[in-house]
Formats: C-alpha cells, sequence, structure tokens
C-alpha cells in the first residue's frame, strides 16, 4: 500500500501560504496575495514556474495516487508556511479521498475550498470530491482530547488571546478560534472576549461562544469542535 500527505506535505500543519504572486481568479485574499491550502505542495521539487503551482501539481497527483493520505495537523500556522506563528491544534487526518482531505483541512483554518485554485483543478481531473456539510467526520478518542497548552503558544496566538474568554477548552476546538479571528484580523466586532471550553458547560452566560460546552450563551456556534470557517461566518453575522 502507498502512503501519501494528502496533494503537499512541507504544507501539511494545517497551514496556508500567502504568496506575494498575482492573484488569480477564484482567490479570497488581497490583489497581491493568494491562498494555498494546507497540503498540496508534496511534489513542489517538480515545479513548472512558467504554469505557476496549482495546475502542475493537481496534473502530478493524477500520476502519483496513494491509497492513504495523512494530514499532520498537530501544530499549525496561518500566516507562514515553515510555523512562524505556530497554534497547537493536536489533530492528525487520514483518509483516502485527497481532494475531500484537503479541502476539509481548509475550513479548520477558515479557507473556503471552492476558491483554492488546485481544488478545483483536482476535482475536474477526478481526484477527489470536495468536503460539504453533508460528510460526516469520524472523530477518534474525543474522550481524551488534549487541552490547550498553557504555554509554548506563539506570538500570534498571544496577540489574540486577550479576545478570548477561555476555561478548560480543548486544543482543536481553541485552535479553530485562533485561526478564524486571524482571518477576521483581531478583534471581534461586539469587542466582548469570546467564550470557549469546557468550562463554560452548563452554564448560563451573556455575550458570544464556541463550541457545544458554550451553548448557555446567548449565541455561540455549535460543534464539537466547529471550523474555523463556521466560526468566521458565525462573527461576521
Amino acid at each position: 500500500m502507498r502512503t501519501g500527505r494528502t496533494f503537499g506535505g512541507n504544507a501539511i500543519r494545517y497551514i496556508y501560504r500567502k504568496t506575494g504572486e498575482k492573484q488569480e481568479e477564484g482567490s479570497n485574499t488581497g490583489s497581491k496575495n493568494r491562498e494555498n491550502s494546507v497540503s498540496f505542495v508534496h511534489l513542489r521539487g517538480c515545479q513548472y514556474p512558467l504554469f505557476g503551482l496549482h495546475k502542475p501539481i493537481a496534473v502530478l497527483n493524477t500520476i502519483l495516487k496513494p491509497d492513504l493520505h495523512v494530514i499532520d495537523g498537530i501544530c499549525g500556522d496561518p500566516t507562514f508556511e515553515e510555523g512562524g506563528n505556530p497554534v497547537v491544534a493536536n489533530r492528525i487526518l487520514i483518509g483516502t479521498d485527497p481532494v475531500m482531505l484537503d479541502s476539509y483541512a481548509a475550513t479548520l483554518l477558515g479557507c473556503d475550498p471552492v476558491r483554492i485554485d488546485y481544488l478545483r483543478y483536482a476535482i475536474e481531473y477526478g481526484l477527489g470530491k470536495m468536503f460539504d456539510g453533508g460528510i460526516s467526520v469520524r472523530e477518534l478518542q474525543t474522550e481524551n482530547r488534549p487541552k490547550t497548552p498553557p504555554s509554548g503558544q506563539g506570538n500570534l496566538v498571544r496577540r489574540l488571546a486577550k479576545y478570548v474568554d477561555e476555561q478548560s477548552a480543548c486544543s482543536a476546538c481553541y485552535a479553530a478560534l485562533i485561526f478564524s479571528l486571524h482571518h477576521l484580523a483581531g478583534a471581534p466586532a461586539h469587542g466582548v472576549p469570546i467564550k470557549i471550553g469546557q468550562g463554560f458547560r452548563g452554564k448560563k452566560c451573556t455575550g458570544f461562544g464556541v463550541g457545544n460546552c458554550t451553548a448557555g450563551c446567548d449565541h455561540h456556534v455549535p460543534g464539537c469542535p466547529p471550523t474555523a470557517t463556521e466560526i468566521v461566518k458565525a462573527l461576521e453575522r
């Protein structure tokens, strides 16, 4: 059996990279940036600069087709591919459909998979199916989900933590909130710290919460954990 790191490898820490290349159609970043999702760069040693990266990467994956794909999401970074601002998430994704796996991981970062060029090419070439809300994700050992580590977080986490009221949050849920706040450029619109964590379970709280544990808040994003994309959409509303 052949194993692979979905379409990438060096970028499989739930990372997307903002490059200085000209914006391509479908990108949802600024006019000089574009988004690459987590892990479609495993074969980037075989680059074709004339055509950019997105289409050649998809084409290469029509030739090399591993049977099992693994994404290491233990520690991710929403700003830089090589980990300048680590966010501990403690997640590993495993699947047989690389498109579904990469597109799901993109939602964990708060990215819109439909706007990622190589994923659209991958679907065009029949490499897999895009993740959507109707597809169930089986999570193992949820009872042993690690808590948010008290130390070892990067500058990004420390900067955004002032917008978070955290009480015994699991690292996957906390990371999703950090990724979403990064996409929103920091402070939530209502200006009140966002509640997150098992410490709020069963309590009535004012304000906004993230995750099933904060169901007692005035408003909350359901999920255990919710994706960063879901949190971003809720905060934007």
